[in-house]
């Protein structure tokens, strides 16, 4: 039995108030009678989509989750409200293809092709910055070619420790999986590949159809990261069980021991671990739970 005093809901436009037991009165009532909207200090209204979200998350939700935000198409630069969708004109003018699907050898579009330039990386021509353009690939994979985007794991450690203290200066305990792996990518190669852009969910989307990116296996995603390579686990929210509105991106860390460990600066407040803070290294097991963690797919960056 609850003691709710000083409640404020509304239900069909009526209203009282509540201060004691707010946040369990909140949980209590939003799960058991959904037409009651909860109104208090810990949640609002977001204007473009009419989603409840907490006011602490609102500026993040309008940058990352919101359905009625406005992007910015990667290779043709048109603005689009992300949940409209967006038919991209840009296109090759060897193969005709849209400039996110061009394989084509010394292509000059802002596509992926065989001559070294990077997927996404616009801005800079495809030159990354702070990777090895002539080590091997010949790891786990057995691929020989070259990859612009294999580092050294002391350049590795030293783009997730500066990472890491940047989001908790910035953004404390809030949910911010995603931009911690985007720092560590400008750090690493020069800016931010249009396939890391978004949110999690946005980047499993982008990442999963794209050629710059291959999937792995959980076994082999810690060998990748050892061999220098760029790997990321992504628990997508929409299809996942249960379903989600937000799904979860880890960096995951070089080890010697076999075992799949991550960086992983998300809130920490109980989304996926409840493990508190933002951390360098930590077990996969921390950053997702049980009935989670077969549902995480990996990548590693070609």
């Amino acid at each position: 039995m609850f003691l709710l005093l000083n409640l404020h809901i509304t239900i069909d436009k009526s209203s009282l108030n509540f201060e004691f037991g707010r946040i369990m009165a909140q949980v209590w009532l939003e799960e058991t009678l959904p037409e009651v909207v909860v109104i208090g200090s810990q949640y609002t209204t977001c204007t473009a989509c009419y989603m409840t979200v907490e006011k602490r998350n609102l500026q993040m939700h309008l940058e990352q989750d919101c359905p009625k935000r406005t992007v910015e198409c990667a290779f043709c630069g048109q603005a689009y409200v992300f949940c409209n969708g967006h038919s991209c004109t840009t296109t090759c003018a060897l193969c005709h293809k849209p400039a996110s699907e061009c394989t084509c050898n010394g292509c000059t579009c802002n596509g992926s092709n065989n001559s070294g330039n990077s997927s996404g990386n616009n801005g800079n021509n495809g030159n990354v910055t702070g990777s090895s353009s002539s080590s091997s690939s010949g790891g786990p994979s057995g691929n020989t070619s070259s990859s612009e985007h294999k580092t050294t794991i002391a350049k590795q450690d030293e783009a997730v420790k500066k990472a890491v203290e940047l989001m908790k200066q910035k953004y404390g305990n809030k949910m911010a999986c995603n931009i911690g792996v985007q720092y560590v990518a400008q750090t690493l190669f020069g800016s931010i590949p249009s396939t890391l852009k978004g949110s999690a969910d946005d980047i499993y989307l982008k990442i999963s159809s794209s050629s710059a990116w291959q999937q792995i296996s959980a076994e082999q995603a810690g060998q990748y990261a050892n061999e220098g390579y760029f790997v990321v686990g992504i628990w997508y929210g929409p299809t996942g069980n249960p379903p989600s509105d937000n799904g979860h991106i880890v960096l995951v860390r070089p080890t010697t021991d076999g075992k799949v460990e991550v960086m992983d600066t998300g809130s920490g407040n109980g989304y996926e671990s409840g493990k508190p803070g933002k951390r360098e290294r930590q077990s996969i097991n921390q950053s997702f739970r049980q009935t989670r963690r077969g549902q995480v797919k990996y990548f590693y960056y070609k």
